[in-house]
């Protein structure tokens, strides 16, 4: 993990960077789980074949919840300085 000194010009552009960083990976990880939900939402119907990709869709969701919450944490440790 990087650290910042947002006493200074650098430290403050480098704080804005990582939050700006921060919030592009959170809206993108929260489109994925939407995206996630609607493939369940959509696929629930179709062939039986389908079963094992809802399955991994719903590992890959539950990881890309996972990793949020950490990125969430990271954009508040960052907030607070």
């Amino acid at each position: 993990m990087f650290t910042t000194s947002s006493a200074t010009d650098q430290g403050s552009w480098l704080l804005a960077e990582a939050l700006l960083r921060c919030d592009s990976a959170r809206e993108r990880l929260e489109r994925a789980v939407a995206d996630l939900d609607a493939i369940a939402v959509d696929c629930a119907w179709k062939a039986p074949g389908i079963a094992l990709l809802l399955d991994r869709c719903a590992q890959q969701r539950q990881e890309l919840i996972g990793v949020l919450d950490q990125l969430r944490a990271v954009e508040s440790g960052l907030r607070m300085g």
